[in-house]
């Protein structure tokens, strides 16, 4: 395991995440890995499920959603779009449910400049996970590119959104000297 190294070619990396995969679960090969801050970017760890690996049946690699979206995020990062895309198309056709997969697909797309799939995906991931800032933002960006500035505001209104039960667990103190901008928030106690 010590040859996965930062900086080494995208093959090189590929293999370490084969090797890695081999009998180990997720977070073990995270913790080992010594580009884990690459491997972890756009990863929502809590969204994969338990244990994905590689996995071998009579000396033929299966291949889950979970394998591709690592892969494709591997694609993405060295700037491989059209690979990355690849594996994330295919990763969302084996697991539609999935909407960091969806997310990330659009990411792409908006990295080759291909506005319209982007917004779609971002959709997609939207409806899967209404919540999710990242998809909200990037459709908000997708619709600039597109000329839809309307939808882009509102877009980036949903992805900034502060709820009330936010606000209410801010402990914010106004000043008697202009409390309306006037103010000090305090830490939450323990």
């Amino acid at each position: 395991m010590g040859g996965c190294m930062k900086g080494q070619s995208f093959r090189s990396l590929i293999a370490c995440l084969a090797v890695l995969a081999a009998g180990q679960t997720f977070s073990d090969r995270i913790a080992a890995a010594p580009f884990n801050e690459e491997v972890r970017i756009g990863i929502k760890l809590t969204q994969l499920r338990p244990k994905p690996r590689l996995m071998r049946r009579d000396e033929v690699v299966v291949v889950t959603a979970e394998s591709l979206f690592l892969e494709g995020t591997a694609y993405a990062k060295t700037g491989h779009y059209k690979q990355a895309i690849a594996c994330y198309e295919r990763a969302v056709q084996l697991r539609p449910d999935w909407g960091a997969a969806h997310y990330n697909l659009g990411w792409t797309y908006g990295q080759v400049d291909r506005w319209q799939e982007a917004a779609a995906s971002c959709q997609r991931a939207l409806r899967l996970e209404p919540s999710f800032e990242e998809a909200h933002f990037y459709l908000g960006l997708s619709y600039v590119n597109l000329n839809l500035y309307d939808e882009a505001i509102e877009s980036y209104e949903r992805a900034i959104k502060i709820t009330d039960a936010d606000l209410a667990a801010v402990h914010i103190t106004r000043n008697d000297f202009h409390g309306e901008w006037n103010y000090t928030i305090k830490p939450q106690s323990c």
